[in-house]
């Protein structure tokens, strides 16, 4: 404000600015041209003289934020994240500043033109806007980081797989459902489930791959962390009953039995049970190939005896009898002419117990031929 001073005028590098204005002996006031990028000197004239500010100004490129790296965190972590996007570098740029809902980043560093990298704050369980600031401008995705509570695995059911079979499983925990989750993958030691679905907070079922058997970690991982059961699954070869010693008993007595078979032991079993008709029965896994088994007291009948672990069952469907022995009163005629066969009808009680199988005759050490239960009281045979 010179007396002296006359007409102020102001260029931006080579180009007037306009609405040049003189506030005060300290403050001038002026509209710049539109330019391109660049950093530019700025010179104030007037009737006294000039002054310029070397690269006083720069035009340049606002910032663009386009994602996240990570973008969750567990609550109260302070995670280092990388921000991608483009003209971080831009001239006049200046500082850079990230802001995270109302809350600024530290360590915030420009890599190059199209990454930043920044220490987060720590923060509650929430979803937040995150903005990147400069000289030029600024860019925000909106919910662009989310922090909450990792998952908890706890149990699953089954615990147990055939060999080279898929399986639906359940899987009981916590935290499966927080808003910053994301997607959720299950891994079987190193092999991801397929169709795995967030049911609710606590549970998510999963159909765990056909493996090898063995014993393998389960791991439930989202992006705010995972979780892992160390010996989750284990894949074995099911149980396979093909016999029983001995195959019968009188009614109401309580017999050992002997059962055979395979896979009795095999990895992930678990504990073996045996049924006769539906009823327990107290079982030994011997090895891999028998168990004694105490048969309950039963009726008089055929029984269903099957062996089940955490792999499977396999049932001998009429794997027991349960009745009265028969009782051989008399025979008519009780004489023959030697070397001469005869046709012998034989006496006595129990014949055709339910439980009584086939029925043989034996004279001496010789079987009898055409052995036929007439009745309960009746045999006839050669």
């Amino acid at each position: 404000t010179d007396p002296a001073a006359g007409t102020t005028t102001g260029t931006g590098g080579t180009t007037a600015a306009s609405g040049v204005t003189v506030v005060s002996a300290t403050t001038i006031t002026a509209t710049f041209p539109a330019l391109a990028a660049g950093t530019y000197s700025v010179t104030i004239t007037n009737a006294l003289g000039t002054s310029t500010l070397v690269d006083g100004f720069a035009y340049g490129t606002p910032p663009t934020l386009a994602s996240l790296t990570p973008t969750a965190a567990t609550v109260g972590a302070s995670p280092t994240v990388t921000l991608t996007g483009a003209n971080f570098t831009a001239a006049g740029a200046g500082a850079t500043t990230v802001t995270v809902g109302t809350s600024a980043a530290s360590g915030v560093t420009v890599v190059n033109a199209t990454t930043l990298t920044a220490t987060f704050p720590a923060l509650a369980a929430g979803t937040y806007n995150v903005t990147v600031t400069n000289a030029l401008g600024a860019s925000t995705l909106p919910n662009g980081f989310a922090a909450g509570t990792p998952p908890v695995l706890s149990s699953l059911s089954p615990t147990a797989a055939l060999t080279g079979a898929t399986a639906a499983v359940t899987l009981t925990g916590a935290h499966f459902t927080e808003a910053a989750a994301g997607p959720t993958t299950v891994t079987v030691g190193t092999t991801p489930a397929t169709a795995v679905t967030v049911v609710n907070a606590t549970t998510v079922t999963a159909t765990f791959p056909a493996l090898a058997a063995g014993t393998y970690a389960v791991t439930v991982a989202n992006a705010l962390g995972s979780a892992t059961l160390a010996s989750g699954v284990t894949y074995g070869t099911p149980p396979v009953l093909s016999g029983l010693s001995p195959a019968a008993a009188l009614p109401s007595t309580t017999p050992t039995v002997t059962l055979t078979g395979a896979n009795f032991t095999a990895a992930g079993a678990g504990t073996t049970t045996v049924s006769v008709g539906g009823i327990a029965a107290t079982a030994t896994v011997v090895n891999a190939t028998t168990l004694t088994v105490t048969f309950p007291a039963l009726a008089a009948g055929t029984y269903a005896v099957t062996v089940a672990n955490a792999l499977w069952t396999s049932t001998l469907p009429v794997g027991f009898r349960a009745g009265t022995p028969p009782t051989l009163a008399s025979l008519a005629p009780t004489t023959a002419t030697a070397g001469t066969p005869a046709v012998v009808t034989l006496t006595g009680a129990n014949f055709t117990e339910l439980a009584a199988g086939a029925t043989t005759v034996t004279v001496g050490a010789t079987a009898a031929s055409a052995v036929t239960v007439v009745n309960a009281t009746t045999v006839t045979a050669t």
